[in-house]
């Protein structure tokens, strides 16, 4: 594929490398462990793929407009540990210093702006890999859209209609049954991966099952009746989780993500870093070997 951009989830990565990977500390006494997780990163990025773009997207300090209707949303979630926060500044100079553009845009979910980054990518015919582990992201994928799943498996359109039997675009309708424990979300009682496939299948959409409520005692599901009676409980409830789960992609945003292209890195710096912070192995960044 030609004009490969790549977006990574900037801020699930920070966690992810956080867990996964043993406290390095550099000779000041700071933890370096995140650093050196996003540097392995870089390099399989450029050695396997030679991207022709990178974009990093991190949440914004500030609340987004998820939790500013729902309080409880992502409540479940602990509070960032200090050994993250403190390798935050560090991380963003490795970034911005290899040229890579950084977005985070306050009040805005990564997520939505990972989206909007998307469509706009797919307009100027760029196929876009996306780097995260949210399945609320599955929704835009699409023929020039794909999700990086452990760097080396690609998730399309056909490998979300086998493992979850409906299409990208009814993700938000599937979770919003099922419910999302990381985002808090509680979907609806006695239903379940099946029961929500078979629901989509057969009515596409959330509107669509609400609108044929009464047709599902007729389906060849389990506790029919008892769904039905959740369904029409948890109306409210549920219609407001597919307000959550649907990501939104009409963020006037677009001045903001003008320009995001890679620059040359400044070596100088780099060099610099790599010795404070004792790292030893190299990274190969647009042909160059720092």
């Amino acid at each position: 594929m030609k004009n490969k951009t790549f977006i990574i989830d900037g801020t699930y990565y920070m966690y992810k490398y956080y867990f996964a990977i043993p406290m390095l500390r550099n000779n000041f006494g700071k933890p370096t462990n995140i650093i050196y997780g996003f540097i392995n990163m870089i390099n399989i990025i450029y050695k396997k793929y030679n991207p022709n773009n990178i974009i990093f997207v991190f949440d914004s300090k500030k609340k987004n407009f998820r939790k500013k209707i729902f309080k409880k949303y992502k409540k479940n979630r602990s509070i960032m540990p200090k050994e993250i926060i403190d390798q935050i500044k560090p991380l963003n100079f490795l970034i911005k210093n290899l040229g890579i553009p950084i977005v985070s845009i306050p009040l805005i979910e990564a997520d939505d702006t990972i989206g909007i980054l998307s469509k706009i990518e797919n307009k100027k015919k760029n196929y876009v890999f996306i780097l995260t582990n949210d399945k609320d992201i599955y929704q835009i994928i699409n023929s020039k859209t794909f999700i990086l799943e452990n760097f080396y498996k690609i998730i399309g359109k056909n490998e979300v209609k086998e493992k979850y039997k409906i299409f990208p675009k009814n993700i938000p309708d599937y979770l919003s049954l099922v419910g999302d424990k990381s985002d808090n979300i509680p979907g609806v009682p006695c239903i379940g991966k099946k029961t929500a496939q078979i629901l989509i299948k057969k009515y596409k959409n959330l509107k669509n099952i609400y609108k044929n409520i009464e047709e599902i005692k007729y389906l060849n599901i389990k506790n029919k009746i008892k769904i039905i009676k959740n369904l029409k409980e948890k109306k409210k409830e549920t219609i407001f989780s597919l307000k959550l789960t649907r990501l939104n992609l009409n963020f006037k945003i677009k001045n903001k993500l003008k320009n995001l292209k890679l620059k040359n890195p400044n070596i100088k710096k780099l060099n610099i870093f790599f010795k404070e912070n004792n790292f030893k192995n190299k990274i190969i960044f647009k042909n160059i070997t720092f």
